[in-house]
């Protein structure tokens, strides 16, 4: 940014409410600055930019300080939209602290630097679940190393139990059918040692073309 002599610059993306604009990145801003910038109603000029989806060019801040006392220190602002897939999700506001007319120039560099942000911002969000489903992969091979060497069934089912609801995050109830043809339910947690009747736990699920044990997962 200094090439076109901005003198500050604040990445704001929505918070889940729409309602706020929540900081992720400040440049040239002051530490006392950044406490009043950090959240910000969506109420101005960068809600406008977020319902349109367009930049908003203001080279006269002065006439928004009573709405914006944060702002006296700057005199004029370019917000552009940050977008992924054609949202807005977000607003790049970049501040001079002498009046500036900006020219198409500028509003290009930043308007180019906004897609980029929007970018990134979208495969920060793409990789994140993948690397949970790696961590849950390697989880589960370990697992399955465990089991292949555990000759105890109680011990087999306890793994089971409580290994898979911590990998999965998720309630897990091993059943299985006894001699007089009632469910036996082992789970981490109250519900452990319940015993059900066969045709009670055909209707609630438990069994699918009659297996003699079933795991049920509940996911959270």
């Amino acid at each position: 940014m200094k090439p076109s002599n901005f003198d500050a610059a604040v990445v704001y993306f929505l918070d889940s409410t729409g309602d706020y604009f929540v900081a992720k990145h400040f440049y040239g801003i002051s530490p006392e600055s950044m406490k009043r910038l950090r959240k910000l109603p969506t109420d101005f000029i960068g809600g406008t930019v977020v319902r349109d989806g367009k930049t908003i060019v203001t080279e006269d801040l002065v006439q928004f300080y009573n709405k914006r006392p944060q702002l006296e220190e700057y005199k004029s602002l370019l917000s552009v939209p940050i977008k992924v897939r054609k949202e807005t999700i977000g607003v790049l506001d970049v501040f001079t602290r002498e009046h500036r007319e900006f020219s198409s120039e500028d509003i290009s560099l930043i308007e180019s630097i906004g897609l980029q942000i929007g970018v990134a911002s979208e495969n920060a969000k793409l990789f994140e679940p993948i690397d949970a489903v790696t961590t849950k992969l390697r989880e589960l091979v370990q697992l399955n190393q465990r089991l292949s060497s555990c000759l105890d069934q109680a011990y087999l089912i306890h793994l089971l139990t409580s290994e898979l609801g911590r990998v999965f995050k998720a309630k897990v109830m091993f059943v299985t059918i006894t001699n007089d043809r009632h469910v036996r339910v082992q789970t981490q947690g109250r519900y452990d040692g319940l015993l059900l009747r066969y045709d009670d736990s055909i209707k609630f699920g438990c069994f699918n073309k009659n297996p003699t044990s079933s795991i049920i997962m509940s996911l959270s």
